[in-house]
């Protein structure tokens, strides 16, 4: 579980999700609510897995980039846990985190911002 998100999550499925946000309101500080990683995973996936300008945007977009977790620090979780992407329409060297390396990243992060 990702604790410091400090955003609810959208009433989304994963059918919609490319519509609509999947953060919908900034909630308080200190409180943060549990968010499935297999629907943030579909919503910032590309082709087989998400790309690191996809993750940063994940980072933004639910507000984790800060003293305790860096630009620097997302960038090193990245790396030190992707892969390369497989499917045939994107550039084959393109580093990519599949849903194994998604969870794991999100996990480091929470450890890190806790």
């Amino acid at each position: 579980a990702v604790g410091s998100l400090r955003s609810t999550l959208a009433t989304n499925t994963l059918a919609d999700s490319s519509v609509a946000p999947v953060f919908s309101s900034t909630m308080s500080e200190g409180t943060a609510r549990m968010i499935n990683p297999e629907i943030l995973f579909e919503r910032y996936r590309e082709g087989s897995g998400v790309p690191f300008s996809r993750f940063l945007k994940m980072c933004r977009d639910s507000l984790l980039l800060d003293n305790s977790f860096t630009y620097s620090d997302a960038t090193f979780t990245f790396f030190s846990l992707c892969d390369s992407d497989e499917d045939e329409t994107v550039d084959s060297d393109t580093p990519i985190l599949s849903l194994e390396g998604f969870n794991t990243a999100l996990k480091r992060i929470a450890r890190q911002s806790s």
